[in-house]
């Protein structure tokens, strides 16, 4: 946390970027003197309390160079109206959200049950056959490649339980390779191979990628191809030797799903990009066949958290590590405008390779496509979108070399391999999500060359574009091989879980991203220990607290302002006691005797540290009651209600659960100090109680790096 300077460019975790004019002193709405930091808006001015001084966060030098305008104070009326849900909304959205949760798992706990109740022969090994095949393939595999293999090949061959594994990793890290190795355990069975694809250019591309790997040495599996490109007569031969089991190998799009296609002796089912298919359609294949060994793969990054809680429903298999050879893609983050493009397509064109120019929508795509003509007249430049006719036709002729361009929408995210592509150019990139512009990214860097993503951003939008392009440098700072997992789950953050056990695939906004997969873990511990969900308490970001206390640090104690700004942020720095009587102890060394009021701003400092690890996020003194705005379950109350001795005390907490509130009754009517002293003793109590329950907040582990950071803000006064 940088110092707050006069005249700087400050960002408002609510209210977006605004300038810090300087202090004010004033009285609060209770009537106590208070100190606040005045940020100006375009709409006006903002009073920020000291106290929540980590609301605030000092714009670096290139960030604040990219701000154009201050943002508006007041948030649009979408904006409001969605912030604006009640707190009786918030706590249904909860107990909806868990409640689906438990449909599902049992759904899914009852079909699982009845698939550990299908049992098949385990396939039989044939090692020396398998280490000549492994040995024709033409890399070396990576260490996840070979724990993922034998994962597989375990599932396949060491127990009776068909297979159900989800391997999942970054484009061009091998997932086609493992599936290879698996397709040839169970064609050495006997077996046949199935292998899933979402579009018919993959489908073909994983043709090649089987005829390369088997024909050479082992003509005798037979493979097929059944797409909308393939002639009816060849369709309709390929479905012939499917049904007689002289196809070994079939591979296609969702044709593989007709009831019109019967496998003679079905064995290993491959999925590949298995978000693109609906869970009906990928349970259709397996329902018809049972015993069937199922292997899915996927390229869409899926945080680890949430994989982790559905291990005990399905295998997983995650691969991190990049192929040897592999370079990471450098990655740029630019204001859109006509130079950035013509430096990015020349230093692509000059060295022979094919550029990705991608849209987010299909109105004004052809616009584009003049303009781009206008700047390269010479370049041969392609549209595509998912309203083209013919589309997989002009992918294909992309595909192989007859156009250098292809401007189209986000149709290229599935699995197509192009490795002439080294470049991508992402237009208005502010409008896409984390994971969906790295999986673009991984469309490029598919080969010994050095791949570049351009992600350009309209600055039309004014100051607040500062916060879409914070979230476009998290792409520069994960630019690293196999960083999906990290943008994954901080795109999740930002747009919702999805209901991850059903049908549905979108994002869940009711609840944040954290407080579901933590229903998620809880649901699923308990179906498999049957012991009770824990109790735990809510997470908040931020306390609020508003007292009638002075609490501030006196122009008397501290006449200089900016040695006064560097006081104030040390405190907000603070995340523990132990770091908050550290920096108090600084401040009597340098200033002499602390004053009341900044004994009382240390308390109410202290008493947001037990709050925040409550889950606490608003004290207010309302009339004769103080209120605590905390969404607390009501066995959570009344367990933390048993730690309190004095009945009396214990008589006057009331629980509003559906408000998502606790009163302290009576309270208000007394003195400010009374008020917090009487707050700190009860919150400090309860955080002991509930010292065991899982919740996330300061632990006092990194007391010496605080005091390193508080050591150096008074260093720059010195």
């Amino acid at each position: 946390m940088l110092t707050l300077r006069q005249d700087a460019l400050v960002l408002h975790a609510r209210h977006g970027i605004g300038r810090f004019i300087g202090l004010e002193r004033a009285n609060s709405a209770a009537g106590a003197p208070q100190e606040y930091a005045v940020v100006s808006y375009r709409d006006g001015e903002l009073y920020v309390p000291l106290s929540q001084l980590e609301m605030l966060r000092t714009l670096s030098t290139d960030d604040a160079a990219q701000v154009r305008r201050l943002d508006n104070m007041q948030p649009d009326l979408l904006q409001r109206r969605r912030k604006a849900r009640s707190s009786k909304a918030r706590y249904l959205a909860r107990r909806r959200a868990r409640d689906h949760i438990r449909r599902q798992l049992v759904n899914l706990h009852h079909l699982y049950a009845s698939r550990h109740h299908v049992t098949r022969h385990p396939f039989p090994v044939d090692q020396h056959a398998e280490q000549l095949f492994f040995d024709a393939c033409p890399f070396t595999l990576t260490n996840d490649q070979h724990l993922a293999v034998q994962q597989v090949l375990s599932d396949l061959s060491d127990r009776h339980i068909p297979m159900d594994r989800l391997l999942c990793g970054d484009v061009g890290f091998g997932k086609t390779e493992v599936a290879i190795r698996a397709a040839f355990r169970a064609l050495s069975a006997g077996k046949q191979v199935a292998v899933l694809a979402p579009t018919t250019i993959l489908a073909h591309q994983h043709y090649e990628t089987f005829k390369q790997r088997f024909l050479p040495h082992y003509p005798q599996y037979h493979i097929a191809c059944m797409t909308r490109f393939m002639p009816k007569r060849t369709i309709t031969d390929a479905r012939a030797a499917v049904e007689q089991g002289v196809c070994r190998i079939a591979i296609g799009t969702h044709m593989l799903l007709s009831d019109t296609i019967s496998f003679a002796h079905i064995g290993l089912l491959i999925v590949d990009e298995e978000h693109r298919f609906g869970v009906n359609q990928k349970e259709k294949i397996r329902s018809r066949y049972h015993g069937i060994d199922t292997l899915f793969l996927s390229a869409t990054p899926i945080p680890r958290t949430l994989h982790l809680t559905l291990n005990g429903l399905r295998d997983a298999s995650i691969l991190r590590e990049a192929p040897e050879g592999r370079k990471p893609i450098a990655t740029y983050v630019y204001p859109k405008g006509a130079g950035v493009v013509r430096r990015a397509i020349s230093a692509e064109i000059s060295r022979g390779g094919q550029i990705f120019f991608v849209v987010p929508r299909i109105d004004g795509i052809d616009t584009t496509a003049d303009w781009l003509r206008d700047m390269f007249p010479n370049l041969r430049i392609l549209v595509a979108h998912g309203q083209t006719s013919g589309l997989e036709q002009r992918i294909w002729h992309f595909v192989t070399g007859k156009y250098d361009m292809l401007v189209c929408t986000t149709i290229i995210e599935n699995g197509i391999n192009m490795p002439h592509v080294n470049t991508i150019i992402v237009h208005d990139a502010t409008r896409f999500g984390l994971a969906q512009l790295h999986q673009l990214r991984g469309r490029v860097g598919r080969s010994d060359r050095q791949a570049y993503a351009w992600f350009l951003y309209s600055e039309s939008s004014g100051g607040r574009c500062m916060q879409a392009v914070q979230r476009l440098r998290t792409l520069e700072q994960f630019n690293e091989l196999g960083s999906g997992f990290r943008i994954a789950q901080k795109d999740m953050e930002m747009r919702g879980v999805g209901t991850v056990l059903g049908v549905e695939q979108h994002g869940n906004h009711s609840v944040e991203a954290t407080e579901y997969a933590r229903m998620l873990a809880e649901e699923l511990e308990h179906i498999r220990t049957g012991q009770p969900i824990p109790l735990s308490l809510p997470v908040t970001d931020t306390v609020e607290v508003f007292l009638p206390v002075s609490s501030l640090i006196p122009e008397e104690f501290v006449p200089d302002v900016d040695e006064k700004m560097a006081a104030y942020t040390a405190l907000s720095a603070a995340k523990t006691g132990k770091e908050l009587l550290y920096v108090a102890n600084k401040m009597r060394a340098r200033y002499g005797t602390l004053p009341g009021s900044t004994i009382r701003h240390i308390s109410v400092l202290e008493l947001k540290m037990f709050a925040k690890e409550l889950g606490i996020r608003r004290v207010v003194s309302e009339r004769q009651h103080v209120i605590l705005e905390w969404a607390l379950e009501e066995e959570a109350f009344k367990s933390l209600m048993a730690f309190i001795e004095d009945k009396q005390a214990r008589s006057r907490l009331e629980h509003l659960v559906l408000e998502e509130r606790v009163v302290v009754r009576g309270l208000g009517i007394c003195s400010g100090d009374v008020q917090l002293g009487k707050l700190r003793s009860l919150l400090k109590g309860l955080t002991k109680a509930a010292k065991s329950w899982p919740r996330r907040g300061g632990d006092g582990e990194n007391d010496s790096q605080s005091h390193k950071l508080i050591d150096a803000l008074y260093d720059v006064l010195e």
